[in-house]
C-alpha cells in the first residue's frame, strides 16, 4: 500500500513559508547591523540618520544635562542616543559650578564622560594640623596618607579620615637624630625614611600595618635613591645604580654612569651610553629600540682611518652595517665594523690567480653573502661572516644568474625577466616565473609580478596575491615588520601602495606619492616621495611624517631603523625620520658612500682620493668620547 504523498499544495506552502523565513532573517540581520553601526529611523522626518552613544557621569553628586544649552530633563548618570555631530554638554547641580565641555558623537560610536568632578561654589577651607615648619611633612603618592614629625616623635596621618588620632611611628633614633628625607614607593604602600644623625640610619615604614624595619644594615654602603616593592635602588657614586634586595641577598649592578633613570612599583629603567635597560627586579633587559630619536651629534666630528686600498678592490657592507668585506678574490678579508680595530679574519676562497669579484649579494639580515666570482670558470660562493663558513654553490648555480640570496634558497634567472627558485642543498629547483616585470625578496619569501598577477614564493609553494592590490605595480618590494609580510610600491595607476600580504589586508594607499624608496632595516618605517617632500609611512602606528630639504637631495636612503642618509650639496647628512636634519659628514665632501654602523655610534665614510686611485675607509664617531 502507497504511502500518503503531500499535495502540490503542501509543496507551495512550505516553499513560501521557507522564503518568507530567509526574507525576514536576512532583513532582521540588515537592520541589527545597521543598528550596531548607529543607523535610526527618525519618525518626524521620515529619514534615516546616523546616531552615537553619549553617555555621562559626574562625581561627587549627580547633575542635571543640559545639550547644546537645552535641558535634557535627565541627570547623570545619563545615557541617550544622538544623531552625529557636535555638542555643547553642561552639568548643572545646586551649589556647584557649572561643568561643560564641546564633544563630538560619531555614528556607531560611544562617547562617555566618565571623569565630570563638579566643584563647589564656595571651597572652605578646614585646619588639620599646624606643626613649626621644620617638622617633616610627607605625603604619600595616592594621596592617603601624610607623615609628619620629627625623627623623635614621627606619626602617620590618614588623609581619608582626618579628624581621626594620629598614630605614632616608633623609630629607634638618638636625639640629635633628624629626618633627612622620606622616599615613597610608587602605590605609597611603604616608605625608606633617611635618618641623620652621629650614625645615618635607614627604617622602612608601612602605613597600613604601622611595621618599621631597620635596614641600615643593607644599606650601609649605599645612598638611597628609590624604593621598590622588595628591593632599594641605591648609589655609591656619582651616576652609578644598583639594586639593593630589602632581605639582604646579593645586591645587583645595574649602571655604571646612568645619565637618566626612573622606576615604578617594580620596575627601573635608565640610560647609559646611549642605550636604555631595564631592571625587572631578576634580570637586565635591553630596550635601546624603544626609544628612537633624537641622536645628539658631537659639535666636533673627528675622522679616524680604518682601511686603505685601491680603488678597484671590493668593498662592500653588510645591510645592518655589521660588516664589510674587502680586498680581491685572491685575499679577501672581514672587517668587523662593531670593533674596526680588531684584525681583519681572511676568507679564504680557492680561486685562479685571474679571478676577480664580479659582485656581493647580501641575504636581508646580512648574516650570508653570495659571492659572485669572474674567471676562467665563473664560481660562486656563499659566505657566513658570524662563522666564517664558506660554501661553494658553483655546482648548483651552473645554470643561473643569481639575483637574491633567501635563508635557505638562491633566486635566480634563465634568461632576462624569468625567476627561478634554487635550493642551496641542491634540491630541486622551482620555476617562479617566465616574465616577471618586477620582483623584490626578503628573508624568506619572493614576490613578483607577471602578467599583472602579484605572486608569492613562501619557500615551498607559490601563492597568487592579486587580490591584495587593485592596481598593478610597476615596482615592488618586499619586506617584514613584527612577523608580518608587506608590500609596497608605485602602481600602474599611480600612487604609492601598501600591504599586509599573507593577512591580505590593506594598510596604506598613498595616491599623491611620485616614487617608492626602501623600508627602513626593521620594517618599520617605508620611504616615498611626493611633489612636496619625502614621506614616511609608520607602519606601527599607520601615521605619515613629512620632512624637505633646503637643497636638492640625492641617493637617499635608510641608514638604520631609524635613520636616513642622503646626499644635500655637498655634504652628506643623517636625519632622523620626523626629518629633524643634522649634518654628520662635512670633511669627506667627495664621499662616494657613507654606512652608518650597527650600533650607530659611528659613521663609515667611503671616499676616493683623488690622483692616487686608492680607496680609503674613515671612521667617524657620533658620540662623545670619555676623556
Amino acid at each position: 500500500m502507497l504511502g500518503h504523498q503531500p499535495s502540490f499544495r503542501h509543496f507551495l506552502y512550505t516553499a513560501v513559508a521557507n522564503i518568507a523565513t530567509l526574507i525576514f532573517v536576512v532583513i532582521g540581520t540588515i537592520l541589527i547591523v545597521a543598528l550596531a553601526q548607529g543607523y535610526r529611523y527618525d519618525v518626524a522626518s521620515g529619514e534615516v540618520s546616523l546616531s552615537g552613544l553619549l553617555r555621562v557621569e559626574s562625581r561627587p553628586v549627580t547633575a542635571e544635562v543640559f545639550i547644546d544649552g537645552q535641558s535634557t530633563d535627565e541627570r547623570t548618570s545619563y545615557k541617550e542616543t544622538i544623531p552625529e555631530g557636535s555638542y555643547n554638554v553642561e552639568l548643572v547641580a545646586d551649589g556647584y559650578r557649572t561643568w561643560q565641555k564641546d564633544v563630538q558623537i560619531r555614528g556607531g560610536l560611544v562617547e562617555w564622560l566618565r571623569y565630570p568632578r563638579l566643584i563647589p561654589e564656595t571651597l572652605v577651607a578646614e585646619s588639620v594640623l599646624a606643626q613649626p615648619a621644620t617638622q617633616e611633612l610627607s605625603f604619600s603618592p595616592d594621596g592617603q596618607f601624610a607623615v609628619r614629625g620629627t625623627a623623635q616623635e614621627l606619626a602617620l596621618l590618614d588623609l581619608t579620615n582626618p579628624s581621626a588620632q594620629q598614630q605614632p611611628i616608633n623609630l629607634t633614633v638618638g636625639p640629635d637624630s633628624s629626618i633627612q628625607s622620606i622616599l615613597w614607593n610608587s602605590n605609597g604602600s611603604a616608605a625608606l625614611i633617611v635618618i641623620a644623625g652621629e650614625q645615618p640610619s635607614f627604617v622602612i615604614f608601612e602605613p597600613e600595618s604601622l611595621k618599621v624595619t631597620d635596614v641600615t644594615k643593607v644599606l650601609s654602603s649605599f645612598t638611597p635613591v628609590a624604593l621598590l616593592e622588595d628591593q632599594i635602588i641605591g648609589r655609591r657614586g656619582a651616576n652609578d645604580l644598583w639594586a639593593v634586595p630589602i632581605n639582604g641577598e646579593t645586591v645587583s649592578p645595574l649602571a655604571a654612569s646612568a645619565t637618566a633613570f626612573s622606576t615604578s612599583q617594580n620596575y627601573t629603567v635608565w640610560v647609559e651610553d646611549g642605550v636604555i635597560s631595564l631592571w625587572d627586579g631578576e634580570q637586565i633587559v635591553a630596550i635601546e629600540d624603544v626609544i628612537r630619536y633624537p641622536r645628539l651629534i658631537p659639535e666636533t666630528l673627528v675622522a679616524e682611518s680604518v682601511l686603505a686600498q685601491p680603488a678597484t678592490q671590493e668593498l662592500s657592507f653588510s645591510p645592518d652595517g655589521q660588516f664589510a668585506v674587502r680586498g680581491t678574490a685572491q685575499e679577501l678579508a672581514l672587517l668587523d665594523l662593531t670593533n674596526p680595530s680588531a684584525q681583519q679574519q681572511p676568507i679564504n676562497l680557492t680561486v685562479g690567480p685571474d679571478s676577480s669579484i664580479q659582485s656581493i649579494l647580501w641575504n636581508s639580515n646580512g648574516s650570508a653573502a653570495l659571492i659572485v666570482i669572474a674567471g676562467e670558470q665563473p664560481s660562486f660562493v656563499i659566505f657566513e661572516p658570524e662563522s666564517l663558513k664558506v660554501t661553494d654553490v658553483t655546482k648548483v648555480l651552473s645554470s643561473f644568474t643569481p639575483v637574491a640570496l633567501l635563508e635557505d634558497q638562491i633566486i635566480g634567472r634563465r634568461g632576462a625577466n624569468d625567476l627561478w627558485a634554487v635550493p642551496i642543498n641542491g634540491e630541486t629547483v622551482s620555476p617562479l616565473a617566465a616574465s616577471a616585470t618586477a620582483f623584490s625578496t626578503s628573508q624568506n619569501y619572493t614576490v613578483w609580478v607577471e602578467d599583472g598577477v602579484i605572486s608569492l614564493w613562501d619557500g615551498e609553494q607559490i601563492v597568487a596575491i592579486e587580490d591584495v592590490i587593485e592596481a598593478t605595480p610597476t615596482e615592488i618590494d618586499i619586506f617584514e615588520f613584527e612577523s608580518k609580510q608587506y608590500i609596497a610600491g608605485m602602481t600602474d595607476e599611480g600612487g604609492f601602495i601598501i600591504r599586509d600580504v599573507l593577512g591580505k589586508q590593506s594598510v596604506r594607499d598613498l595616491p599623491a606619492a611620485t616614487d617608492y624608496i626602501e623600508a627602513s632595516r626593521n620594517g618599520h618605517y617605508a620611504l616615498f616621495e611626493t611633489t612636496t617632500g619625502y614621506n614616511t609611512v609608520d607602519l606601527d602606528q599607520n601615521t605619515v611624517h613629512q620632512f624637505t630639504f633646503d637643497q636638492e637631495a640625492a641617493n637617499i636612503r635608510w641608514a638604520d631603523d631609524f635613520s636616513l642618509l642622503a646626499e644635500v650639496g655637498e655634504a652628506h647628512v643623517l636625519l632622523e625620520f620626523d626629518g629633524g636634519n643634522q649634518e654628520v659628514v662635512t670633511t669627506a665632501l667627495d664621499a662616494s658612500d657613507v654606512v652608518l654602523s650597527q650600533s650607530g655610534r659611528s659613521a663609515y665614510v667611503v671616499s676616493e682620493i683623488a690622483g692616487s686611485n686608492s680607496t680609503v675607509l674613515d671612521q667617524i664617531s657620533l658620540i662623545v668620547q670619555d676623556n
